[in-house]
């Protein structure tokens, strides 16, 4: 009666580890699932506006997506390609 108790015990812990880290790896999945875009705009400078508009349209147009798994990441070339 002790040994089965001792396996019953061992079975029911190696379950639940094991479903925690089934748990873990979904979330991980979820996590690969994102989509990252790099835009590379002149946000300072002499076209500080049009780099401005475009980063705006961008947001908008990922707004307006049912998709929600899209980050944007922007970068500042200070409207010059050489110091980028």
């Amino acid at each position: 009666m002790k040994k089965f108790l001792t396996v019953l015990i061992l079975s029911y812990l190696s379950f639940t580890i094991n479903s925690d880290s089934l748990a873990q790896n979904q979330s991980d999945l979820e996590n690969k699932k994102i989509l990252k875009v790099g835009v590379l705009l002149p946000l300072s400078g002499q076209f500080q506006d049009i780099g401005e508009s475009f980063l705006k349209a961008i947001q908008l147009a990922l707004y307006d997506l049912p998709n929600k798994n899209i980050k944007i990441y922007s970068k500042d070339n200070k409207g010059n390609a050489l110091d980028s």
